[in-house]
C-alpha cells in the first residue's frame, strides 16, 4: 500500500474540527446540552499545515491556498 504523501514529505493528516457543543448556562453555571456534528472535507498536512479537501475519496490541494 502507498500512502499518499504531502508536498513536503509528511504521511499525516489532521481534519478540522467536525463538532461543536451547544451550551446552556443553568445556575450560573454552564453545560453542555448536546453535541452536533457538521459535515467536513478539510484536512491538513500535520507537518507544514498546508490545507488539503476531498474530492472522490482522495485528497487533492485545496483551492483556495
Amino acid at each position: 500500500m502507498t500512502r499518499f504523501k504531502c508536498e513536503c514529505g509528511s504521511d499525516e493528516f489532521i481534519s478540522e474540527p467536525n463538532s461543536y457543543d451547544i451550551v446552556i448556562v443553568e445556575d450560573g453555571k454552564i453545560k453542555i446540552d448536546h453535541s452536533e456534528i457538521i459535515e467536513t472535507s478539510k484536512y491538513y498536512c500535520r507537518e507544514c499545515g498546508k490545507e488539503y479537501e476531498e474530492s472522490d475519496g482522495k485528497l487533492v490541494i485545496s483551492k483556495e491556498e
